[in-house]
């Protein structure tokens, strides 16, 4: 299954998501990240990656548009919180659709006055939900 996280930026929420599915080595599974307007990996995503020992360091930010209509899209997730106006809201060419609502770091951050603790707080809700959501594709299947 190809799965696409998708995100405003692509630079930390979805990098984070890829990495951690990655991380899982099911063969299942083809994971990528997309945004809607590309900036550069956040040094924050990859601290907080790098303290559960995964390196994103090397991944590059992409847009939605290297993706529309050159892979089919099992899943598609979109990680951005319900106060995010320009978030995607839908992928067309995926087969399925899914929306996390998790928050950004940034935002996080003005919360938590860290910033460190903002990226770690996102990390383990993308994490969180990564687990559970395979859960329910395994008791889908059986």
């Amino acid at each position: 299954m190809n799965i696409l996280f998708l995100c405003n930026h692509n630079s930390a929420r979805s990098q984070m998501a890829e990495g951690l599915l990655r991380s899982l080595d099911d063969p299942r599974f083809t994971v990528f990240s997309a945004g809607l307007d590309p900036r550069p990996l956040s040094e924050g995503a990859i601290r907080a990656m790098n303290e559960i020992g995964i390196d994103i360091s090397d991944n590059r930010s992409k847009s939605t548009r290297e993706f529309m209509g050159k892979e089919v899209i099992h899943h598609a997730i979109f990680l951005c919180s319900e106060s995010e106006p320009d978030c995607p809201r839908i992928y067309p060419f995926a087969n399925q659709s899914h929306s996390w609502r998790i928050p950004a770091p940034k935002a996080l951050s003005e919360e938590t006055e860290s910033d460190v603790e903002a990226f770690r707080e996102v990390r383990d809700l993308i994490e969180q939900n990564i687990r559970e959501w395979v859960e329910q594709l395994e008791s889908n299947a059986a």
